[in-house]
């Protein structure tokens, strides 16, 4: 899913990007279960993050049967903008397990908004 995200036009290729999201979710599944977000750059994985795969920058796991959940979660990056191109970073996001049955990434149930802080530091 990709309904959250933020799009930036670096000043300078050598800035900092930092990127702050705040993610609204509605999570159900039918017995222990789980999901995994990352942020990524124009649609790419990021393999930088720690484990170097998307399964790595937020995972959460529910060991509950028939749980229905609404989440507002942060996620937080920064890359070098190495490029004066506008670029685009969303939330990837992905089920854990077969019990997973529903993963609703943005404003699920109009329970919450989701939001994007990208801050450019001139370097």
């Amino acid at each position: 899913t990709t309904v959250v995200s933020g799009t930036i036009t670096p000043k300078f290729a050598s800035s900092l990007l930092i990127i702050q999201m705040f993610v609204a979710l509605q999570y159900t599944g039918t017995s222990s279960n789980g999901f995994y977000l990352q942020i990524r750059r124009d649609g790419i994985e990021d393999t930088n993050t720690v484990g170097a795969n998307a399964n790595s920058q937020l995972f959460a796991y529910m060991g509950i049967a028939n749980n229905d959940h609404y989440l507002k979660l942060p996620l937080s990056t920064s890359y070098v903008a190495n490029s004066t191109a506008a670029t685009t970073f969303n939330v990837w996001g992905r089920y854990f397990s077969s019990y997973s049955t529903a993963l609703q990434v943005g404003s699920p149930g109009g329970y919450s908004r989701s939001e994007v802080i990208i801050t450019e530091i001139a370097v």
